[in-house]
C-alpha cells in the first residue's frame, strides 16, 4: 500500500476511533444523568429497605414522609461542617429519623469484619431504612447487595444492586471495582451462597 494511502487510512481510522470514544463517553454521561435524575432512589425490599444518592434537603424530607423512613445509613460517614451533612443531621432530627453514620470508600476493598459489621448495622436499623452514599451507585450498591444476599433474595436481583443499571461502572480502570471485589470475597467466604461463582471478579 502506498505511503500516502496508508497514512490516509490511519488518519481516517484514528478519527473514527475518537468519534466512537466520544459517543461512548457521551452515552455513559447521559445514562448517568438519567439515573441521577430521581436521586437514584430505588426499592431494595418494599416497605423495609430503600437506596439512594445524597438527596437534597427537600427531597430527603419528601421521601422520608412518603416511605415512612425510620432510619438512614449514611455511607459517607460523619462530615462535620459540610453543608450536606449538617442539613441531613438537622432534617433527620426534625423528622425523628435515626441517622447512622458508617464510613466507607468506594475505592477501598472492605474486610470481612467490616462487611459483617455493615450487615449487622443494616439488620439492626429501624425499618423502613434508607441507605445512601454520594451517588448511590458504588458504596450503596455493595451495601444493598449484601443485604439481598443475607436475605436470600434472587441472585439476579442481588447483582442488579451493584450494576451499571444503577450507575455502578467498575470499568476503564475505575477504582470502584473494589466494591465488586469486596462482594466477591464476601460470597467466597460465605461459601454456602451459590451466587459466588457468578460475580466473576478475581480477588
Amino acid at each position: 500500500m502506498p505511503k500516502k494511502t496508508l497514512f490516509g487510512f490511519l488518519n481516517w481510522s484514528a478519527k473514527v476511533l475518537v468519534l466512537l470514544l466520544v459517543a461512548v463517553i457521551a452515552g455513559v454521561g447521559f445514562r448517568y444523568c438519567l439515573i441521577q435524575s430521581n436521586g437514584n432512589l430505588h426499592t431494595v425490599e418494599s416497605g423495609l429497605v430503600y437506596r439512594s444518592a445524597q438527596l437534597s434537603e427537600e427531597e430527603f424530607t419528601r421521601q422520608v414522609k412518603k416511605l415512612g423512613i425510620r432510619s438512614v445509613i449514611n455511607l459517607r460517614g460523619e462530615n462535620l461542617g459540610e453543608d450536606w451533612y449538617e442539613a441531613e443531621v438537622k432534617t433527620a432530627k426534625n423528622l425523628n429519623v435515626s441517622l447512622i453514620n458508617y464510613r466507607m470508600s468506594a475505592q477501598v476493598r472492605l474486610t470481612m469484619e467490616q462487611m459483617n459489621e455493615l450487615v449487622l448495622v443494616m439488620k439492626g436499623a429501624p425499618k423502613p431504612l434508607l441507605i445512601h452514599c454520594r451517588a448511590g451507585s458504588d458504596r450503596t450498591g455493595l451495601a444493598s447487595a449484601l443485604y439481598c444476599l443475607e436475605e436470600g433474595m434472587a441472585p439476579s436481583f442481588m447483582h442488579l444492586q451493584l450494576s451499571t443499571g444503577l450507575g455502578h461502572c467498575p470499568y476503564l480502570f475505575s477504582a470502584s471495582i473494589a466494591m465488586d471485589q469486596s462482594l466477591a470475597h464476601y460470597m467466597q467466604v460465605k461459601s454456602g451462597h451459590p451466587a459466588a461463582e457468578e460475580v466473576g471478579v478475581s480477588r
